[in-house]
């Protein structure tokens, strides 16, 4: 990830975690339990396209986790799964090119992690209801519906305006052509200069 952030970036991480944060409690009887469908863990696919979207992943989870009930193993837990996962599918993102390729593996992290973090947060606060392993199959399925699905629709929906093979990309490419033209013409434009200067010395 870059160092620099910029304006745009910053305001784009702030409504990605408002919007993971409105999803999140607009059905908050669904959203935690057992039986839980999070619409929010759509944008987990996101950290395909942006860098900034992995902290704000991370603070929407977060907030979301303190309105939750599950107490302080939620909050640490649950919002630290979907930090190492956004991580993972930002990897995934920069190493596999293939769009298809990029979106099958980039899913796998927050249904893998999340399948096996949730139940963990049941275990520890003594509200499982059926065995580790059993709820983890559970947690398991229930995100792959919300990621694949609904993450899908995101990724396949935004692919070319987001995407670096897609407009954003185009744009981009276009924008770094532009600047090296212009340091291009710059630079021409001083060698002449100089040329000029040095053949009126010689003179």
């Amino acid at each position: 990830m870059s160092g620099k952030i910029s304006a745009k970036a910053l305001c784009r991480a702030g409504v990605i975690a408002a919007l993971y944060v409105v999803a999140s409690l607009l059905l908050f009887p669904f959203t935690f339990g057992i039986f839980q469908f999070r619409l929010s863990e759509a944008l987990t696919i996101l950290p395909l396209f942006f860098a900034e979207s992995v902290p704000a992943l991370f603070v929407g989870c977060l907030i979301t986790n303190i309105f939750g009930g599950g107490g302080l193993p939620d909050i640490l837990i649950g919002s630290s799964a979907t930090l190492v996962a956004a991580c993972c599918t930002y990897l995934a993102g920069r190493l596999i090119k293939n769009k298809y390729g990029k979106f099958f593996v980039g899913i796998i992290f927050p249904i893998l992690f999340n399948a096996f973090a949730v139940p963990l947060i049941f275990v520890i606060n003594g509200t499982e209801t059926y065995a580790y392993m059993i709820e983890v199959l559970i947690i398991g399925v229930e995100e792959a519906g919300s990621v694949a699905i609904f993450g899908g629709a995101v990724y396949f929906g935004g692919y070319r305006l987001l995407s670096p093979d897609g407009k954003r990309g185009r744009a981009k490419n276009a924008e770094n052509a532009k600047t090296a033209e212009n340091a291009k013409t710059a630079g021409n434009a001083e060698n002449a200069e100089n040329k000029e200067i040095k053949d009126k010395h010689e003179e």
